[in-house]
């Protein structure tokens, strides 16, 4: 059984088909737009509470200093730590129809068949709610030991979220949803080896934006692969 992912299946499919590429594209400029409004948003809000706690820190040993720069330069650098979190939770999110009809086509091109199992709307709504719970709840645990070395469990943290993130699309078609869905994608073949690359394209800016359909498509191979559509439940 190999252990390793699909990497260049993954990336030389989407990188060979127009017809993917097309649909990579809207959901990356939604996703880029949502991520820098989000993080504009974050700077000026947290950086100005940050700004204030220095300025009443500073104020109570007898000092003076606008810290109002000093508190958004600070809270900008350590939202870099959870920046890929942020960017997959929007674009994920934002845009999950379009992904979704991706991944599908991801699995017809290669395997002629895809499950043909249906979430209801009100589940799928509740799908989503939950996912950018969990997705702000590991953001926050992430920013919160983003200093131990150097960022590098941040980074596997945020891989760890994008593994789960990039393979529930095939698993929703295969009734496997969240919070189930979290156990079955840490026990697919090459789930933490994929953790780590993602996590390396984490802080890597542009890079882990146009990194995200090839991981898309890698995800989604590892699902089918380890779960093959059934031959009573499929369209082709």
């Amino acid at each position: 059984m190999k252990i390793m992912p699909p990497f260049r299946e993954g990336f030389t499919l989407v990188l060979g088909n127009r017809e993917l590429r097309s649909l990579a594209i809207l959901p990356m400029i939604l996703g880029f737009v949502a991520f820098v409004l989000i993080y504009v948003l974050a700077v000026w809000l947290l950086g100005g509470w940050v700004a204030h706690l220095i300025g009443s820190a500073i104020g109570r040993l007898g000092g003076q200093f606008d810290a109002s720069v000093l508190g958004r330069v600070l809270v900008a650098m350590a939202l870099l730590f959870v920046s890929q979190a942020i960017y997959l939770g929007s674009a994920t999110s934002i845009a999950a129809p379009i992904w979704d009809h991706m991944t599908k086509r991801i699995e017809i091109l290669k395997f002629g068949a895809v499950p043909e199992a249906t979430v209801s709307l009100s589940r799928t709504g509740l799908e989503i709610a939950m996912r950018i719970t969990f997705a702000i709840f590991v953001s926050l645990v992430a920013l919160s030991v983003s200093w131990i070395l150097a960022g590098i469990i941040a980074a596997f943290i945020a891989g760890c979220l994008a593994l789960c993130d990039l393979t529930s699309p095939a698993f929703a078609r295969r009734r496997v949803l969240f919070p189930r869905q979290l156990v079955a994608a840490f026990r697919l073949p090459g789930a933490l080896p994929f953790a780590l690359v993602a996590g390396a394209f984490a802080y890597i800016p542009l890079l882990n934006l146009f990194m995200l359909p090839g991981l898309l498509s890698t995800a989604t191979l590892m699902v089918a692969r380890a779960h093959p559509a059934s031959n009573g439940n499929e369209r082709t």
